[in-house]
């Protein structure tokens, strides 16, 4: 009979399987003209089930826009407040080229990291930005209500 059967736990996934799926979501906006890194509000936790699974995250950012096409917008990732290894501009996750875009003109980017927490507590990931100059604002979420809100997706993924 079906109900005699052991439900499956996550050491019983194969390989590559999803265990689990965390969302966070930021709808409100954000802005900065700070040189450092500051939190825009966009974060999620997962925990995972094994040290040896890893974190699938995909991050889409909406709405991001500079107001001077001088200067780029350095978006970081992070986990428990310590960046991983970016492939943009100062090591950062990704960066949106403000000198490709018009002024006032608001974009999309999207970004992915397949991330190897190694631990089994509570692991948080978030957004931060940081402009390339005091003089130039950087924007998330700009004009929120016409925007569909920035993401963060975390997936577990059976190591």
């Amino acid at each position: 009979a079906l109900d005699s059967v052991a439900p499956f736990s996550s050491a019983d996934m194969p390989a590559g399987s999803v265990l689990q799926v965390v969302q966070g979501k930021l709808s409100s906006s954000f802005s900065t003209s700070s040189t450092g890194q500051v939190d825009t509000g966009l974060t999620a936790t997962i925990t995972a089930s094994s040290t040896s699974n890893k974190i699938l995250c995909f991050v889409n950012l909406s709405g991001i826009r500079t107001n001077n096409t001088t200067y780029n917008t350095h978006i970081y990732l992070l986990r428990n407040g310590t960046n991983l290894d970016g492939v943009g501009v100062s090591g950062s996750f990704f960066t949106y080229f403000a000198a490709t875009q018009l002024s006032g003109r608001v974009g999309t980017v999207s970004n992915m990291i397949l991330d190897t927490p190694a631990t089994t507590s509570a692991c948080t990931y978030k957004i931060q930005f940081a402009t390339e100059s005091a003089s130039s604002t950087s924007y998330l979420n700009d004009q929120a209500s016409f925007l569909t809100p920035s993401t963060i997706i975390l997936m577990e993924i059976a190591g």
